[in-house]
């Protein structure tokens, strides 16, 4: 039987010299489709990352699609006075330039609130 070729040991797995890292980013609090309870609306969102950040990189959290606050460099953010209801939440990592590097999958969250009746 003829040999079978095999690729040399040093050669990357992907085939290419210049593969970029595989990103991991999601939300890990609160998890999707949870209640926050009543109170005034305030909960925090935590997500983790691989691989860590380098110093370009930044995190947006978006409520609903559009972003909270200023791009940070940490994985956690403390939101206040959200308005009762369902909301989406994603979390984006992105370059220097604003371009995105990975963005977890969206998490929907409930928001108990009381109401007052007039």
């Amino acid at each position: 039987t003829p040999a079978i070729a095999t690729a040399p040991e040093d050669v990357d797995k992907t085939g290419r010299a210049d593969a970029l890292p595989s990103y991991v980013t999601r939300i890990v609090y609160p998890a999707s489709e949870s209640t926050i309870p009543m109170g005034p609306g305030d909960f925090v969102v935590e997500a983790e990352i691989s691989p860590r950040l380098d110093s370009e990189e930044q995190l947006i959290l978006l409520l609903d699609g559009k972003a909270v606050g200023a791009p940070q460099p940490f994985p956690r953010w403390q939101l206040t006075n959200i308005f009762r209801g369902a909301h989406r939440l994603q979390v984006v990592r992105v370059n220097e330039t604003g371009a995105e590097q990975s963005k977890s999958t969206e998490h929907t969250v409930y928001i108990m609130r009381p109401t007052v009746n007039r």
